[in-house]
C-alpha cells in the first residue's frame, strides 16, 4: 500500500503528475445517467412529436423517465430502483445489500472510499469500478474494462454507453435532444419548429415537423383527428 496525506487522505504515491482529487472529480456519482437533457423526440414544451402526449412511444418522458419515476435502466432521479437500492447496490441509510454493512464485498463504501485506505482506491491502488489512479484496469490490464469502456466511460471510437461522444453527439451527429450541432433534428426542423432550408414552418415537401401540410392533413391524407380528406388520391 502507498503514502498517504494524514489530513486529506490522497494518495502520494503516483507523484505529481496528476492528482488524486482530479481523477475524483470525473468518479463523483457515479451517474447511471443524464437527467439534465431533453430526450429525441420532444418538443421544448415535453411533448413527444409522434405520440403527442409527454411519453415516447416506450413510455418515457423528456428526461428519459416514465409515469413511475424510472428511468430505462430502472433507477429514479435520485438513483435508486423500485426495491430502494442504487446502482451499486446500497440503500438509502448506506446500508449494502449483500454484505449488510457500510461497505460492498470489495470494502468501499456508498461514494466510493476505500474501508481500509479511506481514500476511493484499495491497498492496490484501484477504484471500486477497476480503474487504477493512471486508467489501465484491474481485470483487462489495458484502459479498457471487460465491456471496452475506459474509466470516464468511453469506448475505443469515442462513445458512451449511450452512444454520445464527450461533446454529446451521436455517431450521426445528433445530441441527446436530437439536435445537431446547428441546432437541427433529423429532419431539418430547429427548436423554433423552422425548417433549416426553407426557412419555414414547413419543409421541402410542405409538411411541418408533425408531419402535416398547411391544410392540416399528414402525407397518408388524414387530419389530426383522423379523418381523411375527400380529395386525396391513395394512389398517388
Amino acid at each position: 500500500m502507498g503514502d498517504f496525506d494524514d489530513e486529506t487522505g490522497d494518495d502520494l504515491s503516483y507523484g505529481d503528475d496528476q492528482t488524486q482529487n482530479d481523477i475524483d472529480a470525473s468518479f463523483v456519482g457515479e451517474v447511471v445517467g443524464n437527467y439534465d437533457s431533453i430526450q429525441i423526440g420532444f418538443q421544448p414544451d415535453g411533448t413527444h412529436e409522434v405520440t403527442g402526449t409527454k411519453y415516447d412511444k416506450d413510455g418515457f418522458d423528456k428526461n428519459g423517465f416514465d409515469k413511475d419515476g424510472f428511468d430505462k435502466n430502472g433507477y429514479d432521479r435520485d438513483g435508486f430502483n423500485r426495491d430502494g437500492v442504487d446502482w451499486n447496490g446500497f440503500d438509502k441509510n448506506r446500508i449494502h445489500k449483500v454484505t449488510g454493512t457500510k461497505y460492498d464485498e470489495k470494502s468501499f463504501d456508498w461514494d466510493g472510499t476505500h474501508k481500509v485506505t479511506g481514500t476511493k482506491y484499495d491497498e492496490d491502488y484501484f477504484r471500486r469500478d477497476g480503474f487504477s489512479l493512471h486508467g489501465h484496469h484491474k481485470v483487462t490490464g489495458t484502459k479498457y474494462d471487460e465491456q471496452g469502456y475506459d474509466r470516464d466511460g468511453f469506448n475505443l471510437e469515442g462513445y458512451d454507453r449511450e452512444g454520445f461522444d464527450k461533446n454529446g453527439f451521436n455517431e450521426d451527429g445528433f445530441g441527446r435532444a436530437g439536435y445537431d450541432r446547428e441546432g437541427f433534428d433529423k429532419n431539418g426542423f430547429g427548436r423554433d419548429d423552422c425548417h433549416k432550408v426553407t426557412g419555414t414552418k414547413y419543409d421541402e415537401q410542405g409538411y411541418d415537423r408533425d408531419g402535416y401540410d398547411k391544410a392540416g392533413y399528414d402525407r397518408d391524407g388524414f387530419n389530426r383527428d383522423g379523418n381523411q380528406n375527400d380529395g386525396f388520391d391513395e394512389d398517388f
